[in-house]
């Protein structure tokens, strides 16, 4: 695995829950990996931070998470290589999925639960896209080359994905990527940025029309940008000196959240669009990272 790709977008993937947390429609459920307990593990938070539930309790490290409301998919090395889990809202119900000899990780479950976007060494060392189709227990092989590709997300009624192409390799690195977006029917494939650097994480906005990202500024740190669905207007939202990465949406699109630190420590953050301000709701001195946010449906 390539330094920080378990660690987007990335995306650290947003659906309001109707299990366990009494927040409002527009806030719903935070996911987000922790080593508060010693390894990584899955937890369950509401938009202030409060009452962080431990879902996965493993030994193991468990990574990621994404939802459609009904269950929670994530990855974990339990077998010795990266298979992806399901598992109910409280964590119980927990199933390896993949059930493979390959490494498939970074699981993102379509709305309508019925479609997983992952990653895949199963044909190339470096990893494709790939779609399980739930309901058929079939997989779609959405990439064909020998580049790194990494985590994916969801369009507008499944109908297209975002996903980071290395289009300059370096060995041991995250060199440099760009975000593409490809139409699942006709596979035609788009590139919407073209910068230096490392672009990834690409998450549409809850209305489709705002990509959020991360990349590194000019002062040579990861922040979270936001430009337009086309990959016009791009604009720095953090541009501070610290690590910015993993952006998730929130469900009215005004706030986003995202991992954000240094060496010494990881958060989640959350970021008022409007007045640009982060706040910390985590709060914990271990690892907290790739927020993933439930967006109502």
């Amino acid at each position: 695995m390539k330094i920080f790709s378990f660690l987007l977008c990335c995306t650290a993937f947003l659906f309001t829950s109707c299990h366990g947390l009494s927040e409002s429609k527009n806030s719903g459920a935070i996911f987000f990996m922790s080593k508060r307990d010693g390894n990584f593990e899955i937890y369950k938070t509401d938009s202030k931070g409060s009452e962080a539930k431990n879902l996965t309790q493993n030994p193991a490290e468990d990574f990621w998470a994404s939802s459609d409301g009904n269950l929670i998919y994530f990855y974990s090395n339990r077998t010795g290589k990266n298979q992806i889990y399901s598992m109910n809202p409280d964590g119980s119900g927990q199933k390896n999925i993949s059930n493979n000899s390959y490494n498939d990780r970074l699981p993102n479950v379509s709305r309508d639960g019925k479609h997983i976007l992952f990653v895949s060494d199963r044909d190339e060392k470096n990893g494709e896209l790939y779609i399980l189709h739930l309901e058929t227990n079939t997989t779609e092989r959405l990439t064909h080359n020998k580049v790194f590709e990494d985590v994916a997300f969801w369009g507008k009624n499944s109908r297209e994905i975002l996903f980071t192409r290395e289009i300059e390799q370096k060995e041991g690195e995250l060199f440099n990527g760009e975000i593409f977006q490809m139409d699942l029917k006709t596979k035609k494939e788009k590139r919407l940025t073209n910068q230096a650097g490392y672009d990834g994480g690409a998450q549409y906005s809850p209305d489709f029309r705002k990509i959020a990202f991360y990349a590194k500024s000019a002062k040579g740190k990861y922040d979270i940008f936001v430009m337009n669905a086309d990959g016009t207007s791009i604009e720095n939202i953090t541009n501070d000196d610290e690590e910015d990465y993993s952006p998730s949406w929130s469900p009215d699109g005004k706030k986003i959240v995202c991992t954000s630190g240094d060496s010494k420590n990881y958060e989640v953050v959350m970021i008022d669009l409007k007045t640009r301000k982060k706040e910390n709701i985590s709060q914990n001195p271990k690892r907290d990272e790739s927020p993933f946010w439930l967006l109502a449906k």
